[in-house]
């Protein structure tokens, strides 16, 4: 940690120079190289606490990139707040804003983490509710403006099949007392159901018609209804399966949906395409690999998501994942970091730092699928 530490003392004195550098030497087309200035900005405030420096770093790349991940932004916008730089607050805002926030939805951001989900996860963040209550005029505006330019991005069709597989998949797995009931091979009907998942995305893959939160968006039943695909969201198409079937949605009792499917309070933490890789994790995690460089180049996945399924599917002998719950006793860091720095995620000496600023500070900086797969 020590030797960490002074290599990022070593950097921050070149910055000014080596940071116009990076902005300078970039292509649009190559997240790789966004996941490694990014690394650079988050080891400045994480480690170094350099503010300004890092906010410069953060600005250019989500001026040059036509995607950026909503969640780098939201980062952003809560250690401006913190910092109390309005005028980086309201542009890594609008970034989110342009690159899919719904802005009812930036109320699910909240205190939970990993370590203690279940005590602070109801816990709304302070500083943002009090932004927002004072900006909430401008930003609806603005929200108003490029919203429709943000939905043009989004591939309706393919959207629309991945949605509807993902809730049949959910339907045919979903608990088997249930299913007993019916005069149906529910076991036999979810393998077809996840045959047709896995030959519909590999068959995008093969002509190279990559999909990821780049072109399908951040899931929502309003994103669905403004892209006139009411009848095709999730909540449709479990009704549907629940007049058809004859089930309720609280059959199981103590609030758990019968048909678990992706909800509106997951907006920040996953996706009906990730949950689909996540059903059938063996085979997507081969074919992810098959496609890596592409996918990450062009943005379509990001590095953890790929690198969350391969540890599940046990094909690493060393988790580059670790998980905040595991921080305290973790000791394996050069091996780890080895691993990370071929998959373009940054040092773990940065992502412990960045559990601690985010309880230390009360904000949210871990976002993804089980809290897991997107907090770079």
């Amino acid at each position: 940690m020590k030797s960490f530490i002074l290599s990022v003392v070593f950097f921050v004195f070149g910055l000014n120079s080596y940071a116009q550098s990076i902005m300078d030497t970039s292509t649009k087309s190559n997240y790789k190289t966004y996941y490694k200035k990014q690394e650079i900005a988050d080891s400045l405030i994480f480690i170094a606490s350099n503010y300004k420096e890092r906010f410069f770093i953060y600005k250019s790349l989500f001026n040059e990139f036509d995607f950026v991940w909503m969640e780098d932004c939201l980062r952003v916008f809560q250690v401006a707040l913190i910092v109390k730089d309005a005028e980086m607050a309201m542009f890594s805002i609008k970034k989110a804003i342009e690159n899919g926030l719904e802005i009812d939805k930036i109320s699910l951001l909240n205190l939970g983490c990993q370590c203690n989900y279940y005590k602070d996860g109801h816990k709304s963040i302070h500083i943002i509710d009090t932004f927002m209550q004072l900006h909430q005029n401008e930003l609806k505006q603005y929200y108003a403006k490029v919203r429709p330019i943000y939905l043009q991005k989004i591939d309706k069709e393919v959207l629309k099949q991945i949605v509807f597989n993902h809730v049949e998949d959910e339907l045919f797995k979903c608990d088997k007392n249930v299913m007993k009931r019916f005069n149906i091979n529910f076991q036999q009907k979810w393998k077809e159901v996840l045959n047709k998942n896995y030959n519909l995305i590999d068959s995008f893959f093969k002509n190279n018609n990559f999909i990821g939160t780049k072109n399908l968006g951040y899931y929502s039943e309003k994103l669905m209804e403004e892209l006139e695909l009411d009848s095709f969201s999730v909540q449709n198409q479990k009704n549907n399966y629940y007049n058809q079937y004859d089930m309720k949605e609280d059959e199981l009792g103590m609030g758990y949906p019968l048909i678990p499917t992706f909800s509106e309070s997951e907006y920040f933490l996953g996706s009906p395409l990730y949950i689909t890789f996540y059903h059938d994790i063996d085979r997507f995690q081969k074919l992810l690999k098959n496609y890596l460089n592409p996918l990450i180049e062009l943005g379509f996945l990001h590095p953890r998501e790929y690198l969350f399924l391969a540890v599940k599917a046990n094909k690493l002998h060393i988790n580059p994942c670790i998980q905040p719950v595991e921080f305290e006793k973790f000791n394996e860091t050069k091996m780890t970091n080895l691993i990370r720095q071929k998959y373009y995620l940054p040092k773990i000496e940065i992502d412990i730092a960045k559990h601690k600023f985010a309880h230390n500070h009360k904000i949210q900086l871990f976002f993804g699928f089980l809290s897991t797969t997107r907090y770079v």
